[in-house]
């Protein structure tokens, strides 16, 4: 073989070579391209799937945050409503103490002026008394202080009254009211002074 024709021929193998090479590679780049394409739409739907999560937590991080929101709101409001009726009762109450020592004052008084002396200068004294005792009387009306109703043959109202000893009447039903021995008092409605009184065992 002449050395030309050795050199063609190496010539044309080598063409061969490039264009297996090239096909070679085209084939590689396709397969790539498609490896590319299935990586992408993969990325796409990881993409979309972490979007529809991240909505859906945020749908529901916001959820709890108007859920949060109103609770707080709600507490507020409580603790809003305790403190203004603890300020109103406070307010409401704050002449209790004194409401006390004049109802004392004032049981004390009548206790004195429900007997009649036959001394007229005593019977003097009792008008200035009686006059004081009225005064006394206004002050407390004045101070939402109120006197709490209560008679002979009354059943006895615990949450009212105080019994100062029992006795066996005859005349008056079981748990009634035979004598009563000093008035009770309410500061609006609390109790503040009960009802000193006697009451009927069998």
């Amino acid at each position: 073989m002449s050395k030309d024709k050795k050199i063609e021929e190496q010539k044309q193998e080598s063409k061969i070579e490039e264009s297996k090479k090239e096909n070679e590679d085209k084939i590689l780049i396709e397969q790539l391209k498609s490896e590319v394409s299935s990586l992408q739409k993969k990325v796409n739907s990881y993409e979309a799937q972490i979007d529809e999560i991240n909505k859906e937590y945020v749908a529901k991080l916001t959820e709890k945050a108007k859920q949060a929101s109103l609770l707080i709101e709600q507490q507020t409001n409580e603790i809003k409503q305790k403190l203004q009726t603890e300020f109103t009762n406070k307010a409401k109450y704050a002449t209790e103490s004194i409401a006390i020592e004049i109802v004392n004052v004032t049981n004390q008084f009548e206790i004195a002026l429900s007997h009649t002396p036959n001394d007229p200068k005593i019977q003097n004294y009792q008008k200035g008394f009686n006059m004081f005792l009225t005064m006394l009387k206004t002050i407390l009306n004045n101070i939402n202080v109120t006197e709490i109703e209560a008679n002979v043959n009354d059943e006895f109202n615990p949450n009212t009254m105080e019994c100062f000893e029992v006795e066996n009447n005859p005349n008056i039903n079981d748990n009634h009211i035979v004598k009563i021995i000093k008035k009770g008092y309410k500061l609006h409605d609390r109790v503040i002074v009960p009802t000193l009184v006697i009451v009927s065992k069998k």
